[in-house]
Protein backbone atom coordinates (compact mmCIF):
# COMPACT_ATOMS: atom_id res chain seq x y z
CA UNK A 1 0.00 0.00 0.00
CA UNK A 2 0.92 3.51 -0.51
CA UNK A 3 2.31 4.92 2.96
CA UNK A 4 0.56 8.37 2.64
CA UNK A 5 -3.03 6.79 1.73
CA UNK A 6 -4.00 3.87 3.85
CA UNK A 7 -6.53 2.73 0.59
CA UNK A 8 -6.37 -1.25 0.17
CA UNK A 9 -6.86 -0.83 -3.62
CA UNK A 10 -3.91 1.83 -4.17
CA UNK A 11 -0.58 0.51 -4.42
CA UNK A 12 3.17 1.98 -5.92
CA UNK A 13 5.99 0.74 -7.65
CA UNK A 14 9.36 2.40 -7.18
CA UNK A 15 10.93 3.04 -10.68
CA UNK A 16 14.36 4.98 -10.14
CA UNK A 17 13.75 8.65 -8.89
CA UNK A 18 10.06 8.22 -9.42
CA UNK A 19 6.91 6.67 -7.94
CA UNK A 20 3.92 4.99 -9.96
CA UNK A 21 1.09 5.11 -7.97
CA UNK A 22 -1.83 2.29 -9.33
CA UNK A 23 -5.13 0.91 -8.53
CA UNK A 24 -5.77 -2.12 -8.60
CA UNK A 25 -9.50 -3.00 -10.01
CA UNK A 26 -11.17 -6.61 -10.96
CA UNK A 27 -9.97 -6.53 -14.86
CA UNK A 28 -7.72 -3.66 -14.80
CA UNK A 29 -4.78 -1.64 -13.44
CA UNK A 30 -5.22 2.09 -13.52
CA UNK A 31 -2.50 4.50 -13.23
CA UNK A 32 -3.93 6.81 -10.56
CA UNK A 33 -0.38 9.40 -10.85
CA UNK A 34 3.57 9.35 -11.26
CA UNK A 35 6.00 11.65 -9.49
CA UNK A 36 9.24 11.89 -8.92
CA UNK A 37 9.88 10.59 -5.61
CA UNK A 38 11.54 13.58 -3.89
CA UNK A 39 8.14 15.59 -4.43
CA UNK A 40 5.33 15.62 -1.93
CA UNK A 41 2.44 13.38 -2.78
CA UNK A 42 -0.13 14.71 -4.76
CA UNK A 43 -3.72 14.53 -4.22
CA UNK A 44 -5.68 12.20 -6.19
CA UNK A 45 -9.36 10.94 -6.60
CA UNK A 46 -9.53 7.54 -4.34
Amino acid sequence: MVPERQLPNLREIVSGKYRIVYRRKPDLVEIATMFRGSREFPEIDA
